[in-house]
């Protein structure tokens, strides 16, 4: 996140943007899945989790994407359980980032920003070219 948006600042706050617009999407979620409107309600995860994303691997966004899944194939009621455990889930998550003083989000950039790296496959070094030219 420091590489994308330069300051650690500038990433506390894309966070902070980040839990706002979250909830209002799982607000959306829960309305779309009263409704019984599935492919609204697929949008509106599939979104959900393309956010987070940016917030490193996690294990909640490989479950919304098996949720995604079900939700697109159409596999019934128990499909829409699943999704607000999901959610519950998602909310707790906000909670903990958007009750985070400003320090607090600061320095959870720099915890997103390690498991970025730690993530990331190794850089591969060439071997250095021969110097014909002293041979």
């Amino acid at each position: 996140m420091l590489d994308l948006f330069g300051t650690r600042r500038a990433a506390a706050a894309a966070v902070a943007l980040l839990v706002d617009v979250t909830r209002a999407d799982l607000a959306e979620l829960r309305r779309c899945l009263r409704l019984d409107e599935r492919a609204a309600a697929a949008d509106r995860l599939h979104r959900m989790l393309g956010g987070l994303a940016a917030l490193g691997r996690s294990p909640l966004i490989d479950d919304g994407r098996a949720l995604l899944a079900a939700l697109r194939a159409n596999d019934g009621d128990a499909g829409y359980a699943a999704v607000l455990g999901f959610a519950a889930k998602l909310d707790a998550l906000l909670e903990r980032l958007g009750a985070s003083p400003a320090g607090e989000a600061v320095a959870a950039t720099d915890v997103i920003e390690e498991r970025r790296c730690k993530a990331a496959p190794p850089r591969r070094r060439r071997p250095a070219a021969p110097d014909h030219a002293t041979a």
